[in-house]
């Protein structure tokens, strides 16, 4: 059964007091003013943003040709949808969260700017990326025969644009399947050992309780659809 959830805006109250400066005197009215404003028209601008956004979520509207049905319906099967989440984050530091939806095939993150919905990122198909709670993003290549793990740190400004990244890899050089001392470890196209390898890349990944390879704090996703057949 299709499961299908419409956003969610959760609305924090703020109260606003009395600050005092270094030498103990009280910001002016003015200053008080502006914030009040300032959180005004921060508000109403997450506001139209989220209106925005259940309007895509809820195939209304379309992005440079972009829909709801294209990311989440195979093609010429329209009684089928892949496997589809997103979330609200905000991903660009602009103070309003922007709509990530990745389904099996596609990842979009989308943007609202000067009362415009526009495509911020197009992470799609592969390799694999995943957002991360401060704003970055990892991505993963991964492959058997031999066995190797290759991901990528990148950084992009508030234009969508890539700033900075990093890279980090694994190979199973001596092809036993597992990961030990004798493979090859790489970070920033540095070969390292493995001990220092862990050391490097523990703030980006690590193995869970079924020993899984994760990605380390990743935003939250709800389900949007779930895989139908």
């Amino acid at each position: 059964m299709i499961k299908k959830f419409k956003v969610i805006l959760l609305v924090s109250i703020f109260v606003l007091t009395a600050c005092t400066n270094s030498k103990g005197k009280k910001t002016t009215d003015k200053s008080i003013t502006n914030n009040k404003q300032e959180n005004e028209i921060q508000s109403t601008e997450v506001e139209k943003a989220t209106k925005a956004y259940n309007e895509f979520l809820e195939n209304k509207i379309s992005v440079d040709g972009i829909d709801m049905n294209f990311i989440t319906i195979p093609t010429k099967e329209p009684d089928r949808h892949y496997a589809t989440d997103y979330a609200l984050f905000d991903s660009n530091g602009d103070k309003i969260p922007e709509l990530h939806i990745c389904s099996a095939r596609y990842y979009y993150v989308l943007t609202y700017r000067n009362d415009k919905l526009s495509i911020f990122l197009n992470l799609s198909p592969y390799p694999q990326y995943y957002a991360l709670k401060n704003g970055a993003f990892i991505s993963r290549l991964f492959g058997a025969g031999p066995q190797y793990d290759s991901y990528c740190y990148h950084i992009f400004d508030y234009m969508g644009n890539e700033v900075w990244t990093v890279t980090f890899s694994k190979f199973d050089k001596n092809e036993n399947g597992v990961y030990d001392k004798n493979d090859e470890y790489m970070f920033g196209g540095v070969k390292v050992s493995k001990k220092i390898w862990e050391a490097l890349t523990e703030q980006y990944i690590y193995v869970d309780e079924d020993g899984i390879e994760k990605i380390r704090n990743e935003i939250e996703w709800t389900v949007f659809y779930e895989e139908t057949t």
